[in-house]
């Protein structure tokens, strides 16, 4: 009888030290090391001036200006066309960055074809809406693009070589300040990028509750 009670006490002790020290102590480690996740990956994002006031031609024969992104996260690269298209390993990458933020107005993104006419640009741009499937065209954008563009006033940290082989993008917050660069071929760069761009996004604001008092008769 006195072993039962001993087992008993043994299992009673047990649990009231998971759940006084154990669960508490693994809980704070985790939470600790999501902190000093998110610390760090704020610590990367920079002030790298701000989105260049300048207006560029759309695909649509709109005119896309630098006033009409206030108030957006927005992803813009300048890519080379090989041929006459972009490289099927970016549009799966830029389908995946789209897919992942489908729902956020508030993100858009700008894709400028370097060097191409306006005529490469309209048919591009409408040939990259049907076959990546974006279903806001509100949100996607496709423009012509020069090495001066990306280098001086992105401020890409690249060559024009690399500007030319790679796959650089730029992340600008709600306040078009330039945050940080991207090489898309890099896999620990495009993870660091999703992480940037959760961060960067406005906050959601809840709807107001609106409490109705009933009519006293």
């Amino acid at each position: 009888m006195s072993e039962k009670k001993n087992s008993r006490n043994i299992i009673q002790y047990l649990a009231l030290f998971l759940m006084l020290i154990a669960f508490p102590a693994g809980s704070w480690f985790y939470l600790q090391k999501g902190f000093e996740f998110r610390k760090e990956s704020m610590d990367k994002l920079q002030e790298l001036g701000t989105f260049p006031n300048l207006s560029f031609l759309n695909y649509t024969g709109d005119t896309l200006s630098s006033e009409s992104l206030n108030e957006k996260v927005v992803l813009a690269g300048v890519f080379s066309l090989s041929g006459n298209d972009l490289d099927a390993s970016l549009k799966e990458k830029l389908s995946k960055l789209y897919d992942q933020f489908e729902s956020r107005k508030d993100f858009v993104m700008l894709v400028h074809l370097l060097n191409a006419d306006s005529a490469q640009v309209v048919n591009r741009g409408e040939a990259l809406l049907a076959e990546l499937a974006f279903d806001q065209p509100e949100r996607f954008y496709v423009a012509g693009g020069t090495t001066k563009l990306a280098l001086d006033q992105y401020k890409m940290p690249v060559s024009e070589s690399e500007l030319k082989s790679g796959q650089h993008i730029i992340l600008c917050d709600a306040k078009q300040t330039i945050r940080n660069h991207y090489d898309l071929n890099k896999e620990e760069e495009v993870r660091e990028l999703i992480h940037h761009i959760t961060i960067v996004l406005p906050r959601l604001q809840e709807k107001d509750i609106i409490f109705k008092r009933e009519t006293e008769k």
